[in-house]
């Protein structure tokens, strides 16, 4: 069994002021020449798919003519789950309808949909959905009155996928969650700190677990649990990794075999550093100044216009950092930091900073349940 798996496209994403669109067209054409090449039994997407509930149009033209030339020109069945962006409900209109057509997508919780058994060469493999897990609605629909987080809610699911798994086929599970013991990056959507993650030991029993949610292609805890990571890089605290789609080959006994397939960016995302006069008059020298630019400047003293001045020669600048002035080092150092901090994290610095306390256990666990249920408001009324 041959399966491409991949994540986290977030289309119709910005980064900072810059539209990707035309950056994620570029690298999902390539998905198509590895899906091309490769000739999997079927491709995978985990989640996040869209970057917001609504997408914008052009959004939504990219996915389907993707997915016209995976589906039409390719033959390639192609499994889609939601993730946290994705609103369940938007994203698998009409998928009753077109689950004859090689296209099978899962946005809320369906028991009756749960799995999806393609031959090979040595049988069946069952790939079962686990599309993001909203603790309030896995609680409503199972029935389940201890399903209070995203641990419970992914337990809850996975057991009723386990009544349904056959134990002389073998299995993927196809998740959109957080692992405990994944590396974050700045541009994921940090919920609820710590209660948000769901332990490597509840994904026992899957031959492969294909996960979304994290954007830096990794394992956790083994091989078997694999991030393939987002298709860009969306924040410059990415800059230095490789982005990829991953190919996952089962043999015969549910080994699993993985290959990173490199995704080369229309443009890259680097961070680069110096003095203005350096930056300014040695551009022409530097042969990336055309990709997506951070600049870390290093002048002790303040520079009038240094944005717009530097973007006359780094045209797709994004971001200056003026970290040589002294007075605003430590400012600067925070904001990258509040940047990389969950919201319950956020809050309880500002409480200790308003009040000299800090929050109880069940002041957090109160703060918890507000956010989640804004969240939940917020995606049901997007």
């Amino acid at each position: 069994m041959r399966l491409v798996h991949t994540s986290d496209w977030h289309l119709g994403r910005t980064f900072i002021d810059a539209s990707l669109i035309d950056d994620q067209r570029y690298v999902l054409e390539q998905l198509i020449d590895i899906v091309k090449d490769t000739k999997p039994q079927a491709l995978v997407i985990a989640g996040d798919i869209y970057d917001r509930p609504i997408p914008p149009a052009d959004a939504v033209a990219l996915l389907d003519e993707v997915l016209t030339k995976l589906i039409l020109d390719l033959k390639t069945t192609v499994v889609i789950i939601a993730g946290n962006h994705d609103h369940p409900l938007r994203i698998e209109f009409g998928a009753r309808i077109m689950e004859n057509l090689l296209l099978h997508i899962h946005g809320n919780p369906d028991e009756s949909r749960v799995s999806l058994r393609i031959p090979d060469d040595w049988g069946y493999v069952s790939l079962f959905a686990m599309p993001f897990m909203v603790p309030e609605k896995v609680r409503e629909h199972l029935k389940e009155p201890m399903v209070t987080d995203q641990e419970t809610a992914s337990k809850a699911w996975i057991n009723l996928i386990r009544a349904n798994q056959s134990q002389s086929e073998r299995s993927v599970l196809i998740g959109h969650a957080f692992v405990a013991g994944g590396e974050t990056s700045e541009s994921e959507r940090h919920w609820i700190g710590g209660a948000e993650t769901v332990p490597p030991e509840c994904f026992e029993g899957f031959d492969y677990v294909a996960l979304g949610h994290l954007h830096r292609s990794q394992f956790v805890s083994d091989e078997r649990l694999n991030y393939s990571g987002s298709i860009l890089k969306y924040s410059f605290s990415e800059a230095t990794q490789t982005k990829s789609v991953s190919l996952v080959e089962l043999d015969e006994s549910g080994n699993c075999s993985i290959t990173r397939c490199p995704l080369r960016p229309r443009r890259d995302v680097r961070c680069i550093e110096g003095t203005f006069s350096d930056l300014l008059h040695k551009a022409q020298e530097y042969p990336q100044r055309g990709d997506y630019i951070q600049v870390k400047l290093l002048d002790r003293g303040p520079i009038l216009n240094a944005r717009g001045r530097l973007k006359e020669v780094y045209p797709n600048l994004l971001e200056v950092d003026p970290v040589g002035l002294i007075s605003l080092a430590t400012e600067s150092s925070q904001k990258t930091n509040d940047r990389a901090m969950s919201p319950t994290a956020m809050f309880a610095s500002f409480y200790k900073d308003a009040t000299g306390e800090t929050l109880t256990d069940e002041q957090m666990s109160e703060f918890r349940s507000i956010i989640e249920r804004v969240d939940q408001d917020e995606r049901e009324a997007s």
